[in-house]
């Protein structure tokens, strides 16, 4: 059994993060996979309306590397919808608001998952998504997350 242990360990993995979703929406979050840029940290958060056609689902996308996605410490990310970006499809709803009205969107695992504790790929976890909108209301979503490692 240790041998495993330290056999799966020692496996290189190709990507990580954490994908959720509550039946209309998926919110996904990968990290980065260098240790130079930290493992544990989000590289991108990818926002998608299961309820669109296949190929116009995605409706989001925040990149660490632009400014628009956070680490808040452990798996707590946060994207700031920039209007400007050309990643971001704004006149689209998300969670029932215009997402050119969210100023910001955190993905909270914090709680739920610990590094010192590690899931496999596709355990289940519970997650909250927490809307702030640019009118200063916000509103929070339960969402099933599960845990997603590519191997090679």
């Amino acid at each position: 059994m240790l041998f495993g242990l330290l056999i799966s360990l020692m496996t290189p993995v190709f990507a990580e993060g954490f994908i959720c979703d509550n039946g209309d929406y998926r919110v996904s979050v990968y990290h980065y996979n260098h240790p130079t840029e930290g493992t544990r940290n989000g590289s991108v958060m990818v926002l998608v309306d299961l309820n669109q056609e296949e190929g116009s689902q995605t409706i989001g996308t925040f990149l660490e590397s632009k400014g628009t996605l956070a680490n808040l410490g452990g798996p707590r990310y946060v994207a700031r919808v920039d209007l400007r970006a050309k990643e971001l499809r704004g006149g689209e709803y998300l969670f029932g608001t215009r997402l050119s009205e969210v100023k910001t969107l955190t993905l909270d695992l914090d709680g739920m998952f610990s590094y010192s504790s590690p899931l496999e790929h596709g355990e289940w976890l519970p997650g909250v998504v927490k809307i702030r909108k640019r009118s200063g209301g916000s509103e929070e979503f339960e969402m099933d997350c599960y845990r997603y490692l590519k191997h090679p």
